[in-house]
C-alpha cells in the first residue's frame, strides 16, 4: 500500500477525530487529507522540492503531500547554516524552495542566476486553495531527504523512499 492508501484508508477511519492541534487552531483527519490533497495538487511535476521550514502544521502537510504526489523532497534542518543552503539546493538540483525563512525570501532577487525558486510557506499555501488537479503520477516513488545541520559532527543527508516509511 502506498502513501495515499494509507491516507484515505485513515479517513475512512476516523475523518472527523482531530488530527493536528497547534496552538489555538486543529485540524480534523478529513481537513488535513484535504489540505494535503491540495499540497499534492500544487508541487511541482518535475525537479525537487526543498523546505526550510520551522515546524508547523504547513510543513507536515508539505511532507504528506509530497508524499501523495510521489515527490523529491528535501528537508533542511533549521539548525543549518543558511549560507550553505544555496549550494546544496543546487548540488541536489531543487526547483523550489518552500520557505519561511526572511534570509531567502529577503534576498531572492539576488538568486536569480540560480535555478532554485524560492516561495514563501504562506504564498504556496495560498496556491494550494486553489489548486484543481493531481497531475499525472509519477513513474518513480519519489524520496524523501532529511538535511541535518552537522552541529554533533559532519552535515549529513537520510535518504528514504516514500514506500518504505510506510512498513
Amino acid at each position: 500500500m502506498d502513501i495515499a492508501g494509507v491516507f484515505d484508508q485513515s479517513l475512512d477511519l476516523a475523518a472527523d477525530q482531530p488530527f493536528i492541534i497547534c496552538r489555538n487552531r486543529q485540524w480534523s483527519f478529513a481537513a488535513f487529507h484535504a489540505l494535503c490533497t491540495q499540497v499534492a495538487r500544487t508541487l511541482p511535476t518535475t525537479g525537487r522540492i526543498a523546505c526550510y521550514l520551522a515546524d508547523s502544521p504547513q510543513l507536515v502537510a508539505i511532507i504528506l503531500g509530497a508524499g501523495l504526489a510521489q515527490n523529491d523532497l528535501l528537508i533542511l534542518n533549521r539548525d543549518y547554516p543558511a549560507e550553505d543552503i544555496d549550494s546544496h539546493l543546487q548540488q541536489l538540483d531543487c526547483a523550489l524552495l518552500i520557505t519561511d525563512s526572511s534570509e531567502f525570501l529577503d534576498n531572492a532577487s539576488e538568486r536569480a542566476n540560480t535555478h532554485t525558486a524560492v516561495l514563501s510557506v504562506g504564498a504556496f499555501m495560498h496556491d494550494c486553495e486553489s489548486a484543481q488537479a493531481i497531475a499525472e503520477p509519477k513513474q518513480h516513488s519519489g524520496e524523501l531527504l532529511v538535511m541535518t545541520s552537522g552541529t554533533t559532527g559532519a552535515a549529513k543527508c537520510a535518504r528514504y523512499q516514500w514506500q518504505d516509511l510506510l512498513q
